[in-house]
């Protein structure tokens, strides 16, 4: 893979593996792409020839006119072009990160900002990684909060309900029995003449069936559930990765201001201090990974996006 005289080496690098392969594991998208075309036309292939053999599965169907085997086939089809069109989407952003014009400007920065010669690979590594289906993890927070209302709810009815059956005096399961001791047992307040009792007899049969010996697996449940209330509702969806989490920090569901702010996050996170020239070539990479012709990222939507990570940005330069 060539490129212009401007590109650094090391971005040179990087961006030749991505598509080409790294010699290891890594095949590159170039090869991928031209595996599943080698796999699309072996399954065409037997379509053509009325030969039904899953390459997948190695399923094999007695009749090659059974619908279900055609079906089958169709739908492998239909599920590499899906593979292939995002690979393809990679291919191209990872050609126009070394061939668009617009992205000398960012290496020119480069230059000026950086003096590790790697620096300039994490910032492009982040700003691919950044790129999220950021409406879906929206729509997960959104069912985590309703979700965690009801389990809470839920879980203080059922320790009521648990203890109100303990107070009935019959004797219980040892998961649905509480902790031994004198208060639990021995409440004989307000009881009816059946219920002391039951209790009494409960009391009993725990001492000559020797109490300490009752199974514990689990720990007394109501207190449990009552716990379990308590944190499902100071509960926050955690998706583990902080780029996330600053992307839904957005008031709106803005792809673009998301885009950024977990542009920017994942930068932080690497130690690269958000400075004017940074941000600057945040703007002009972000247009160029987006490829978006209905916006554009300018240096004030940047600014804007950054500014509620600000604190968190770290001091010095990498």
């Amino acid at each position: 893979m060539e490129f212009p005289s401007y590109v650094p080496l090391p971005v040179r690098t990087f961006l030749s593996e991505m598509v080409d392969g790294d010699g290891n594991n890594w095949q590159g998208y170039a090869r991928l792409l031209e595996n599943n075309s080698q796999e699309t036309a072996s399954v065409e292939a037997q379509l053509s020839e009325a030969r039904c053999q899953c390459p997948n599965c190695e399923k094999e169907f007695e009749d090659p006119n059974d619908r279900d085997c055609i079906s089958h086939l169709k739908e492998i089809i239909a599920s590499i072009a899906v593979r292939s069109k995002i690979w393809q989407q990679e291919l191209d952003l990872y050609h126009r990160l070394g061939h668009d014009i617009r992205m000398r400007e960012t290496f020119e920065i480069f230059g000026q900002e950086f003096t590790t010669e790697y620096v300039p690979v994490i910032f492009l590594a982040a700003a691919t990684s950044a790129r999220d289906n950021f409406s879906a993890y929206r729509a997960i927070g959104r069912r985590v909060e309703k979700l965690k209302a009801a389990v809470a709810e839920a879980a203080i009815l059922l320790a009521r309900q648990v203890r109100e059956l303990r107070e009935t005096g019959v004797w219980l399961p040892p998961e649905l029995m509480p902790i031994p001791n004198e208060d639990n047992f021995a409440n004989l307040t307000g009881a009816t003449c059946e219920i002391t009792q039951l209790k009494t007899l409960r009391i009993f049969r725990l001492v000559r069936e020797n109490a300490q010996k009752l199974d514990r697996t689990v720990p007394d449940i109501v207190p449990t559930l009552y716990k379990l209330a308590k944190v499902t509702a100071d509960l926050k969806p955690d998706f583990m990765r902080k780029n996330i989490h600053a992307a839904l920090r957005t008031r709106q569901d803005s792809s673009k201001t998301s885009y950024i702010r977990s542009f920017g996050a994942l930068l932080i996170e690497k130690k690269i201090e958000l400075t004017p020239r940074v941000k600057r070539a945040i703007a002009i990479t972000a247009n160029v990974v987006l490829n978006d012709t209905n916006y554009d990222v300018s240096d004030d939507d940047v600014r804007k996006a950054l500014q509620i990570l600000e604190g968190t940005a770290c001091e010095g330069r990498s």
